[in-house]
């Protein structure tokens, strides 16, 4: 089983706002953050109002440490010109593994290696660990059919690590 597809700026703008936002990393860091810069004072007594008030003031430095994340994104990933990853790379599915191949080299990963698998509506996301991906535009697959027979593979053969 073959998929051929390219990744773009975007992609990989598009997974990083994905994976932030959904980091349990972020969010306890994010929260411990919002915490500690809370004038606590200015909330005695605490009872209902100044409850909601802690809470919109730990969701809102939540959303400022995502777009801060996001925003260093959008410096630093043109400037790093990731000529292995903005390439059209071939990834083969076996029984043994996931084997990617770009112009630049070729990668063997073993089932056991994969971390796991998430579906968004535009991509399917192969994390080779908990932070990195294969970023694979699911309109690089000829039909819907295609895509889940893909994906079927791949869940299974990752559910049955040893």
């Amino acid at each position: 089983m073959e998929i051929v597809y390219n990744n773009s700026f975007g992609d990989s703008l598009k997974f990083n706002i994905y994976h932030y936002s959904r980091n349990p990393f972020t969010i306890i860091f994010s929260t411990i953050i919002a915490l500690l810069f809370l004038p606590w004072q200015s909330f005695k007594p605490l009872n209902a109002l100044n409850l909601t008030i802690i809470v919109l003031w730990v969701v809102v430095f939540y959303l400022l440490y995502v777009l801060i994340n996001i925003f260093f994104l959008l410096i630093i990933l043109p400037f790093t010109k990731n000529k292995s990853f903005l390439t059209t790379h071939k990834i083969n599915l076996n029984d043994e593994s996931l084997i990617e191949e770009t112009k630049w080299g070729t990668t063997i990963y073993k089932w056991k290696g994969i971390h796991k698998l998430k579906k968004t509506k535009r991509y399917l996301y192969i994390y080779l660990s908990p932070t990195s991906a294969h970023i694979i535009p699911k309109k690089s697959f000829s039909s819907i059919d295609e895509y889940n027979i893909f994906v079927d593979y791949i869940q299974n053969k990752i559910s049955v690590k040893d």
